[in-house]
């Protein structure tokens, strides 16, 4: 029997591709508070998963997105709490966009970072961003799930991706 996700998020991955650099934000409150991420957030019932990415990327960034790329879902699980999340995650091309990242109140200050995992500051993200950030970069598509211990230690017990 398929179990329901407890909440359906979005997670957008804005890149400079001219650049060959990804933007990150620190998220200031709730899920995540503290550590440096995409832009998004839950999706509302009965609203499109697309739609709702968009939203949410306004309102953490201020960006206006004509166009995104879906290119990933994965489900997180949380050892502690038993919680599951379905989180689909999509790439936009800062070109793409309308206006530049700014801080608002739920993330701070853009900071741009090499498309290099060599460049990523791991130790200021959820663990599990490692393991997806390699997809993000090369472009592909890809799904999966990753188990944590619990929401704020975010220590990755396991996990599995793979492409589309």
């Amino acid at each position: 029997m398929k179990r329901e996700p407890d909440k359906v998020m979005t997670l957008c991955f804005v890149c400079d591709y001219s650049r060959s650099e990804i933007i990150f934000a620190l998220k200031k409150s709730r899920l995540g508070e503290g550590l440096l991420n995409g832009y998004g957030g839950k999706v509302r019932p009965g609203k499109g998963i697309e739609l709702e990415a968009k939203r949410e990327l306004k309102a953490e960034s201020t960006l206006v997105a004509s166009k995104m790329r879906k290119i990933g879902v994965v489900f997180y699980e949380f050892l502690d709490n038993g919680k599951l999340f379905e989180c689909h995650i999509f790439l936009v091309d800062i070109v793409d966009c309308k206006g530049q990242p700014k801080e608002t109140k739920e993330m701070g200050p853009p900071e741009r970072y090499k498309m290099d995992m060599n460049f990523i500051p791991n130790d200021r993200m959820w663990q599990g961003d490692k393991f997806i950030l390699p997809y993000i970069f090369d472009g592909q598509d890809f799904h999966g799930w990753i188990f944590y211990d619990n929401p704020d230690e975010k220590n990755v017990l396991n996990h599995k991706l793979s492409v589309c």
